[in-house]
C-alpha cells in the first residue's frame, strides 16, 4: 500500500511540476514587470526621502555657519560657552601609545 501512495505522490508531483511551469511561463513576465514597477517606486520614495533629509541637514549647517561667522566677525563672544573637552579613552590611549613610539 505505501509503494502505492508513493506512485500518487510522484505522479502528483509530476503533474504539479508542470502546472507550475505552464503557470510561470504565462504569468512569470507579469509578476517581474510588477516587481520592477514596486523596486522603481520603492527606489524614488527613498531617493526623495534623502534628497529631503540632505537639503534640510545641509541648510541648518549653513544657517549655523552663516551665524558662527557672523558673531566671529563682530568680535560677539558673549554667546559663547568654553567648554573643556574630553576625550574618550580609547583615543587618551591611542594617543599615549602613539606619543611612547615617537
Amino acid at each position: 500500500m505505501s509503494s502505492k501512495k508513493e506512485i500518487d505522490i510522484k505522479s502528483l508531483s509530476k503533474q504539479l511540476e508542470s502546472l507550475i511551469d505552464i503557470t510561470g511561463e504565462s504569468c512569470g513576465p507579469i509578476l517581474i514587470n510588477e516587481l520592477k514597477a514596486r523596486i522603481d517606486k520603492t527606489v524614488d520614495l527613498f531617493n526623495k526621502d534623502v534628497d529631503e533629509i540632505l537639503t534640510s541637514v545641509f541648510n541648518l549647517y549653513h544657517s549655523r555657519r552663516n551665524r558662527c561667522k557672523k558673531k566671529i566677525s563682530s568680535k560677539e563672544t558673549d554667546d559663547f560657552e568654553v567648554k573643556e573637552t574630553v576625550s574618550p579613552e580609547f583615543i587618551k590611549s591611542y594617543e599615549k601609545k602613539s606619543k611612547n613610539k615617537l
